[in-house]
């Protein structure tokens, strides 16, 4: 067996679980919208990260044997989880006003901020064919922001927040060099919950008891996001696991059609469309694609829904 059937065999565990976390983000990010009606920005974020806390420091020795939170690099981290927590924001902020899918596609838009940011922080090079994906893919962007007719000041929101995801990725990648995934997260979430506890004091609104029921399940969804992310990113690097982040887009349609009776419009498609082209071709220069294809196949999910005519071929 090739070195690429070895890391297929070896990644399959992390595709599995990178799947996982991919239904509760998108769970957790409808009842997210849901609570935005209600709640202010401040009060969600602290629910979204509160529980993570004790649920992921418990896990460690499951997910790891023995770790420790020790660490060298406060800096970082303490950088790393206040541009989160911004970013957050920002996502919640523009969730509010805008539907499940649309708020899915800008978020979309990462790969490409990610490529422009590892220039001058990773240095890495960028060739033609990146640049032109890239600029592509930000057209995509337009398409759904429709300026033709005007540009909501939403999406601008929207984009920034994805900005400051972007830039988050960039920090983890200097700490994954010497601290593991789950420290990493363990300080991501405890410093989010830290700055949504300082904003209560300026927004808190005592909620109901079903609807207390909903933060704590908010908080829960999250965790659970949380925790099988860790898992996946320890089994199989992102860059392998990210063509798997453009499958939330159709469960987005699904629940923005189900729940809120809202179909999304012809720019949304088309503009998500030439976004998820973008990012796939960037992660296909990059050389993760054929892996990510290999374990696709090797665990007959091109094959499993097909119907095999030709009996008398096999073997």
């Amino acid at each position: 067996m090739n070195d690429t059937g070895i890391k297929a065999d070896k990644y399959t565990r992390g595709i599995a679980l990178m799947l996982f976390c991919e239904v509760f983000w998108i769970m957790t990010s409808a009842l997210t919208k849901h609570l935005t009606e209600f709640y202010p920005p401040f009060q969600l974020l602290f629910f979204r990260n509160i529980l993570t806390v004790p649920i992921l420091y418990f896990s460690l020795p499951v997910i790891y044997g023995s770790i420790t939170l020790r660490t060298n690099r406060s800096f970082l981290h303490v950088l790393h989880g206040v541009i989160g927590a911004v970013g957050m924001i920002c996502l919640i902020v523009g969730i509010n006003q805008t539907t499940l899918s649309e708020t899915v596609t800008i978020t979309y838009a990462a790969p490409l901020f990610i490529t422009v940011l590892s220039i001058p922080f990773l240095g890495e090079r960028v060739g033609f064919r990146r640049w032109s994906a890239v600029i592509v893919g930000f057209f995509g962007v337009l398409v759904v922001a429709r300026p033709d007719i005007e540009i909501d000041p939403i999406i601008f929101i929207l984009l920034f927040g994805t900005f400051c995801f972007s830039v988050t990725v960039i920090i983890r990648r200097f700490l994954s060099r010497t601290e593991k995934s789950a420290v990493i997260t363990f300080y991501f979430v405890l410093i989010g919950s830290f700055i949504g506890g300082v904003g209560l004091y300026w927004q808190w609104l005592t909620p109901s008891i079903f609807d207390f029921g909903l933060l704590i399940g908010l908080g829960l969804l999250a965790a659970v996001t949380q925790i099988s992310l860790t898992m996946a990113i320890k089994e199989t690097p992102v860059s392998i696991l990210s063509p798997l982040f453009y499958l939330s887009l159709s469960a987005a349609v699904v629940i923005d059609i189900v729940f809120w009776n809202i179909f999304p419009d012809i720019n949304t498609i088309f503009g998500a469309g030439i976004i998820i082209l973008a990012g796939l071709f960037i992660i296909y220069r990059e050389g993760n694609l054929k892996i990510f294809y290999i374990i696709m196949k090797k665990n007959n999910f091109f094959e499993k829904n097909s119907v095999n005519v030709d009996k008398n071929k096999k073997i």
